[in-house]
């Protein structure tokens, strides 16, 4: 594995969320098409013996994995052939534990095969609504949910096998009772849970993108520590990965990552299947890059003989040297600042959340003599220096040579703003003004208004940055309230898109150590009053 990073995955808790069916109705449209509910069937008759028509007044629907008046039993497979995480929601705790007592053992009474099903997320209906009553209505097919098959294998003769494993197909007739087809995930992912699939399907591909990244491009962006990325793409029912979107540090990043998962999508055998039926599933996640600087000999002399090093050496004490936390995420300790409108500094800072320490870093910085230096004093930069890092498993001062900038960017010229934290202010209020005095109410139910703070629901949340280039681009947008985010031809959200495309440039684009650079404006609120 290449020494030079290390890569982490985040996930929701709930794995399958990962790898959705994109679309909910036709989601719903197949499990009804497949679970075929009989309120004669053999489960009904053994739930009608055990339950009295009493425990099922007043139960929830509302509740996910509930849907279109029906309450439903998900649940998983061991390698042993046991149920297990089952989620039964009723609205009454007492008959959640029954109902799941029951499953458990009817399944394992009268489904001899189950372990077959422990790489599937399964689905059972158990209850259903007739007018204002609740009646024992359950599935005779089990609903299974099968992740999309990736080939990690370096055996062409075993991925052949493979291959003919997956060209089985489910007999959508047959009982739970019957025999159920079992879907094999991939490689070393072979015969473990559903859940253990994800887990290794997120390592073949957090080992994926580290083996091909090209780690000259990292050191020629100086990025060091955590590189977030947003991933999106969609695998279709043939397999093929399309709609890919990936949003990171910069444009340059991000083609990289694109080039490498446009390289994974080879790798894909088979798109995600419900009962055998192919169906598009989509990936939406954040990966986190830690990236290690490579401190090489002629570096760290380098460094050692530079006027901050000597600086910092001199002021910091060992014990305040060993007390840096540095991890993953935050290889080095570094300092922050800027400056006001008269020319002083301004919000000192820190990336430790050691108190002890920053103040020691800061009390230190006071006291060099800046006036040897000839920075810059614009309001609009924000300064940091790299000064503890992890010199071969050492805690030590070692600074960077010059001080590291970049500036916010000026959407107008502020006459009035004292510091950054204005400059911010002022660039998000004219942001918010251009664009809801262009928004056109007169066809939409909704007033859009500018928001500060929190908002009030419903609201919109654009989750903003200024590219290189100096133009407002929208990396999210999140509404509430009734307000569908996934319907492209939502008119609210059509014509927000439309001006910000019509929006003009910055006056004064971001820029990173004089070159243009990507800045995060973090979320710029509206609220949408209605008429």
């Amino acid at each position: 594995m290449n020494k030079l990073l290390t890569l982490f995955l985040l996930f929701s808790l709930n794995a399958f969320s990962q790898f959705k069916l994109m679309d909910k109705k036709l989601e719903e449209k197949s499990f009804q098409s497949l679970n075929r509910p009989s309120t004669e069937n053999k489960l009904s008759n053994f739930l009608k013996q055990r339950i009295h028509p009493d425990e099922l007044i007043s139960l929830d629907y509302s509740t996910n994995p509930n849907l279109d008046n029906s309450i439903r039993a998900q649940f998983e497979v061991d390698q042993m052939g046991k149920p297990w995480n089952f989620r039964i929601y009723t609205g009454k705790r007492d008959l959640n534990k029954k109902l799941e007592k029951l499953l458990k053992e009817f399944l394992l009474e009268e489904v001899p095969n189950l372990s077959d099903l422990h790489q599937a997320k399964n689905k059972i209906q158990l209850l259903s609504k007739e007018g204002d009553k609740s009646i024992i209505n359950a599935s005779s097919v089990i609903v299974s949910d099968y992740p999309p098959v990736f080939d990690n294998y370096q055996d062409n003769s075993t991925l052949s096998t493979q291959k003919e494993a997956n060209k089985k197909k489910l007999n959508a007739d047959s009982s739970i009772s019957d025999v159920f087809e079992r879907f094999p995930i991939s490689g070393d992912c072979q015969n473990i849970a559903f859940n253990d699939a994800y887990d290794c399907f997120k390592t073949y591909l957090e080992n994926f993108i580290i083996n091909n990244l090209n780690n000259d491009l990292l050191k020629k962006e100086e990025i060091i520590g955590e590189l977030k990325t947003n991933i999106h793409f969609k695998i279709d029912k043939k397999g093929q990965l399309k709609d890919l979107k990936c949003y990171s540090y910069n444009e340059t990043i991000e083609k990289e990552i694109i080039r490498i998962l446009n390289l994974f999508a080879a790798k894909i055998i088979k798109p995600a299947r419900r009962n055998g039926i192919a169906f598009e599933s989509a990936v939406n996640r954040i990966v986190l890059l830690y990236i290690v600087e490579d401190l090489t000999k002629t570096k760290i002399s380098n460094l050692e003989n530079n006027l901050f090093t000597k600086h910092f050496r001199q002021e910091l004490s060992t014990k305040n040297i060993n007390s840096a936390n540095l991890t993953p995420r935050r290889p080095v300790i570094k300092l922050l600042f800027s400056f006001n409108k008269k020319g002083n500094l301004s919000n000192i800072e820190t990336n430790t959340k050691n108190e002890k320490l920053s103040k020691s870093i800061i009390r230190a910085f006071k006291k060099f003599p800046l006036d040897l230096i000839n920075l810059d004093k614009s309001i609009d930069r924000i300064y940091s220096l790299n000064i503890i890092r992890n010199v071969t498993d050492k805690k030590q001062v070692l600074c960077d040579n010059e001080f590291q900038w970049i500036s916010v960017g000026n959407f107008k010229q502020c006459y009035k703003c004292k510091d950054i934290d204005n400059i911010k202010e002022f660039n998000i209020d004219q942001i918010q003004n251009y664009i809801v005095n262009k928004f056109n109410s007169k066809n939409d139910s909704y007033k859009l208004t500018k928001s500060s703070g929190l908002p009030k629901p419903p609201f919109i949340n654009l989750q903003a940055y200024i590219s290189q280039e100096g133009t407002l681009q929208i990396n999210n947008m999140v509404k509430t309230e009734k307000i569908s985010t996934t319907n492209t031809k939502d008119p609210i959200l059509s014509q927000i898109k439309s001006i910000i495309e019509q929006m003009p440039k910055y006056l004064k684009p971001p820029l990173k150590n004089g070159k243009p650079h990507r800045f995060e404006m973090g979320y710029i609120p509206f609220e949408l009053i209605k008429h």
